[in-house]
């Protein structure tokens, strides 16, 4: 069963089990994280900056789970929106992110629905939402959702590594 639910204090697991899982994918669209992001220090420090993030109201977060089965807790996707403590200092931002092996399943657009709901319940006057040209799935989606091109950007210039 497939459950929307925001994260919880009890996850540091399923939150550094999804980040090392999805490097790769994350790296392909994104800037890369240092190596050091990925140590179990990187990614405990990470996932206490999330929770203290949310806990101050400056993000909202929500993860599709597979909470039955062979795999209890397994993070099939991450969203957030990353907010303003004065709301109206600027959009809030949008971003998600699907495991690799459920891609093409609705977890992204299941995650934006969910955040865009809670956006419109807080009443924020926009939301934005970063994305490269190249990313096609992305732009479909987004478009679909209801957000408009307002900028256009490059392919991200990726590196990994100190090299």
């Amino acid at each position: 069963m497939r459950v929307m639910r925001p994260v919880r204090p009890s996850d540091p697991q399923a939150f550094a089990r999804f980040e090392r899982d999805n490097r790769d994918a994350h790296e392909h669209f994104n800037e890369p994280y240092p190596d050091a992001y990925y140590s179990d220090d990187g990614l405990r420090d990470a996932f206490a900056e999330l929770l203290v993030l949310n806990q101050r109201g400056l993000m909202l977060t929500r993860v599709l789970t597979e909470d039955a089965g062979t795999c209890p807790g397994h993070w099939l996707g991450k969203g957030a929106l990353f907010l303003w403590e004065d709301r109206a200092a600027g959009p809030a931002m949008l971003a998600y992110q699907t495991d690799h092996r459920h891609q093409g399943q609705g977890i992204a657009t299941s995650l934006m629905a969910e955040l865009i709901t809670a956006a419109q319940a807080l009443q924020l006057p926009c939301v934005d939402a970063v994305v490269t040209g190249d990313h096609h799935v992305s732009l479909h989606m987004l478009a679909r959702s209801g957000f408009r091109c307002v900028a256009a950007v490059e392919p991200a210039v990726l590196r990994r590594g100190t090299g």
